[in-house]
């Protein structure tokens, strides 16, 4: 993902380059290793794709990370269409639901 994201960002291509590092997140957070992302959203490619679809995954991983229900139903409340109206987003937010009430 992480070479996607940069072949995007270098061509100008913003919106895959965003929806690169969405995926690049998700996928750490469903691969368990959510501690991974407060470093990749530091470095200076990320940083300029800060906002609120970033701010929602970043808010789910720590929610992850915490294996908080609670934290994962208030983000799922607070960024609803951040993270509710891309499908794959949505899917794998319903996988990793099933997997922390377990």
């Amino acid at each position: 993902f992480y070479e996607s994201f940069e072949g995007f960002d270098s061509v100008a291509l913003n919106a895959k380059a965003l929806l690169s590092l969405k995926y690049m997140l998700l996928a750490k957070v469903m691969l368990h290793t959510a501690d991974e992302v407060p470093g990749l959203l530091q470095t200076k490619l990320a940083l300029k794709y800060s906002g609120s679809d970033i701010e929602a995954l970043k808010a789910i991983s720590a929610a992850a990370g915490k294996r908080s229900l609670a934290d994962f139903q208030v983000c799922l409340d607070t960024y609803k269409t951040e993270l509710l109206e891309d499908s794959v987003v949505r899917s794998h937010l319903d996988s990793l639901y099933d997997s922390m009430f377990e």
